[in-house]
């Protein structure tokens, strides 16, 4: 998106004439090379942030009003920061960065009055985190605004703190964490229990990675999201009565057999397990340069997700197997939270466009629903513009 957009569209909205200068932010969204459900698991995960993201336009005002407007959605969002900021179902959208200046206010943050644009180039439900990145973008720009410039990890906490506590979904660190600390061409290895994290070169060679968007949104609060993050929990109950592990991530294998009666419940703690060795395998992977070891890795976590967790669907599994009978594709898995949203594929750079008619093709005809496709970069986290 250029900037030049956005400045149109913020002139067009709030006028030119004002004593303070219109600032641009950009925080980028996030796919989850491998790591899904780990999170709130207190494992280790793998995303990386990605070109395409959301930008806002910022105006300072002399006064504690907040006036927010999304290219997305014609209303407008009007809010006092003197008073305490509460949930109101009729902001839609807006109670993401609302979320954000309610937990700002009780870090005591002097907010100041503001007019705001958003826009994205980011598909909205298709699972590449488009809340989290307006709720790292709200706590960074007000933050940077108020002169108080916060620590990327404490802003990816606050932004954690506001979609549980003022939205209600009750997710893990990794969307907020990749948003903030992005790092170009690097993935970012987390530990969401610690927050420990390091960054893994993402040398791709003659790949590339290519979001597949089924376009079939998603809510993530009124999806089965909270119904396996309780599975995991009562599987981890059961394993903890006759084992030591803290985490369910820690559970081997042997162990879930032995301890787990439900069927259901062992499918859960089996992916947990064995998705936590995949991200390791993966991260070795790409420090020794072995792509297409990747590639096998990224396949394979897509069938866990599929077979044990029972997250994916038929449209998510449609593109990955379109992607993994195309020769020109080396490894695909869906991203995110699942049912519905958004998979990637690793695809030959020198055929990008073909592979996008193809799977574009291939997920029409064996769906009957409208798909797209289109190539990203792995970039830095949360900044500003100009």
């Amino acid at each position: 998106m250029e900037i030049k957009s956005l400045q149109k569209l913020f002139y067009q909205l709030y006028g030119r004439e004002d004593p303070y200068p219109v600032e641009f932010y950009f925080a980028p969204g996030r796919i989850c090379l491998i790591g899904e459900h780990i999170d709130y698991n207190g494992g280790w995960v793998m995303p990386a942030a990605i070109s395409r993201g959301i930008y806002a336009g910022f105006r300072k005002e002399d006064n504690q009003i907040m006036w927010m407007r999304s290219g997305m959605d014609e209303r407008d969002i009007v809010c006092s920061l003197a008073a305490e900021i509460t949930y109101d179902e009729s902001r839609g959208w807006g109670n993401y960065p609302l979320g954000v200046l309610s937990e700002l206010q009780k870090k005591k943050i002097d907010l100041t009055g503001a007019e705001l644009m958003f826009n994205s180039d980011l598909p909205i439900g298709a699972g590449l985190s488009s809340s989290a990145c307006v709720e790292v973008l709200t706590a960074y720009m007000f933050a940077e605004q108020a002169g108080t410039p916060l620590d990327r990890t404490e802003i990816a906490l606050i932004a954690q703190k506001a979609e549980n506590n003022f939205i209600g979904v009750k997710c893990g660190i990794m969307d907020q964490f990749a948003v903030a600390h992005g790092k170009a061409n690097n993935a970012i290895l987390l530990n969401c229990d610690t927050l420990e994290h390091a960054y893994v070169p993402l040398k791709l060679g003659d790949y590339r990675l290519v979001v597949l968007n089924t376009n079939k949104q998603r809510q993530l609060s009124e999806s089965k999201y909270h119904v396996r993050l309780a599975e995991c929990q009562t599987a981890l109950a059961l394993l903890q009565s006759k084992t030591g592990i803290l985490r369910l991530v820690q559970a081997d294998p042997r162990d879930i057999d032995k301890c787990i009666n439900d069927p259901v419940l062992r499918k859960r703690a089996h992916h947990v397990s064995s998705e936590q060795r995949r991200v390791q395998e993966a991260a070795a992977a790409l420090r020794r340069g072995d792509i297409e070891a990747f590639g096998a890795i990224l396949f394979a976590s897509h069938r866990s997700l599929k077979e044990d967790y029972e997250v994916s669907g038929h449209e998510l599994d449609t593109m990955v197997t379109g992607a993994q009978e195309n020769p020109n594709c080396i490894g695909a898995k869906m991203s995110g939270a699942g049912f519905g949203g958004c998979a990637f594929a690793l695809v030959k750079k020198d055929a990008i466009e073909s592979f996008i008619v193809y799977i574009e093709q291939y997920y029409h005809r064996h769906t009957g629903r409208k798909g797209s496709a289109f190539m990203v970069d792995v970039v830095d986290g949360v900044h500003k513009l100009i």
